[in-house]
């Protein structure tokens, strides 16, 4: 990693929510996690992976949740000590990794995603956690980049609703929602990093354009930090009816 200001990169954090740090990763490494995610795409039946873990949209992956539990490459690079370095800056914390994802974005049909805070997933208490969105490919407004409504996070895990769209079973209310007409967009070449806090409202646009928009994503959160495990209950139990509407649709 080139040099960066650790200060400005936490006061941009803090401030917006967000923050993107230019070509964080060169292109060995980017090639290293394309030939990992390779393997895993190369053998989907054999892995046996779980429903709710793989959102296919006509037969290409559109995302990918848990990919530890199926390339262990995916939690040694959670360990680049680079990463723990920033990740440690901004929760102000030791970081404990959580889990990757994978977002394909396929051209031309990559799926939207709708407006959510991690944190309704997650419920971590306290909500000290963040995700690291690692561009793979340039990222832009026209294939679907990620979209922020900056500041949200000080507002704390707000309402969703069920929003039955694959790899994002919930979104923020329409009622929140439509207090806001600003969103940001960041563009991002290969190898840069967008980082995010755990309670900032984001989401993305489907994606109509002819390039793909393929993102690698870690999280972190403050290893202090405890779970409200009474929450997540609720939210499996909800995430499974889910799944088994969207099962019963498509048979």
């Amino acid at each position: 990693m080139h040099y960066i200001n650790l200060d400005n990169i936490f006061k941009t954090y803090q401030q917006n929510g967000f923050v993107v740090i230019k070509k964080f990763l060169k292109k060995k490494k980017i090639n290293e996690i394309y030939k990992n995610l390779e393997r895993i795409e190369n053998n989907l039946k054999k892995l046996r992976i779980r429903k709710r873990d793989l959102n296919l949209v006509n037969g290409k992956i559109n995302s990918m949740h848990g990919l530890t539990k199926y390339n262990n490459y995916f939690k040694n690079f959670s360990k680049n000590r680079d990463i723990l370095k920033v990740c440690g800056k901004l929760l102000a914390s030791e970081p404990e990794f959580r889990e990757a994802e994978y977002f394909a974005k396929p051209a031309k049909q990559g799926l939207e995603s709708p407006m959510h805070q991690d944190n309704f997933y997650w419920n971590v208490i306290g909500g000290n956690a963040l995700t690291m969105w690692f561009a793979l490919e340039k990222s832009t407004k026209k294939n679907g980049g990620v979209k922020y409504i900056p500041k949200t996070h000080k507002l704390g895990v707000v309402s969703h609703v069920p929003s039955y769209a694959p790899g994002s079973s919930q979104k923020v209310s329409n009622r929140i929602i439509s207090k806001y007409n600003k969103y940001i967009i960041p563009k991002l070449n290969p190898g840069d990093v967008l980082i995010h806090h755990s309670e900032v409202i984001h989401g993305s646009g489907s994606n109509k354009s002819n390039k793909s928009r393929r993102g690698l994503t870690l999280q972190f959160k403050d290893k202090f930090s405890k779970y409200d495990y009474v929450a997540i209950k609720k939210y499996e139990k909800n995430l499974n009816k889910q799944i088994k509407k969207r099962l019963d649709k498509n048979n």
